[in-house]
């Protein structure tokens, strides 16, 4: 038996089996564990994304809120002037009492305006506009 064919065909099989079963569980093993770290990356990416966007929509629903809460305290005043407006409809248009209710509310109407500083017109509207 010739020691060189002691290596040869049949001991090179064996090698790359060994090589296989080694390389193969390391590979594999390998893998999951990329694939667990890109899985563990993509939630935390996820999670952060979320918690802006629930951080974004609640500042705009305060400013929303903020606004809505200046026009509101704006209504609620020129709501009060409701009185004036009923008693120039209630009076004769060339009256001297109607003249005065509406320069009463003209001047009512030019402070608010100014102290706002936000509307620069004020409009009473009646039913025919």
């Amino acid at each position: 038996m010739n020691p060189l064919n002691h290596f040869s065909k049949s001991s090179r099989l064996p090698i790359y089996q060994k090589f296989l079963l080694s390389f193969l569980p390391l590979s594999i093993l390998s893998g999951a564990v990329l694939v667990a770290l890109y899985y563990a990356d993509v939630q935390v990416k996820q999670t952060t994304l979320k918690t802006n966007e629930v951080k974004t929509v609640q500042l705009k629903a305060n400013e929303v809120v903020i606004d809505l809460s200046f026009v509101l305290s704006d209504l609620l005043f020129l709501s009060n002037e409701l009185t004036l407006i009923d008693n120039l409809d209630q009076l004769d248009q060339s009256s001297p009492k109607n003249q005065q209710i509406k320069q009463e509310l003209a001047a009512n109407y030019l402070a608010f305006s100014r102290y706002k500083k936000v509307y620069d017109q004020v409009r009473v509207l009646d039913l025919r506009g």
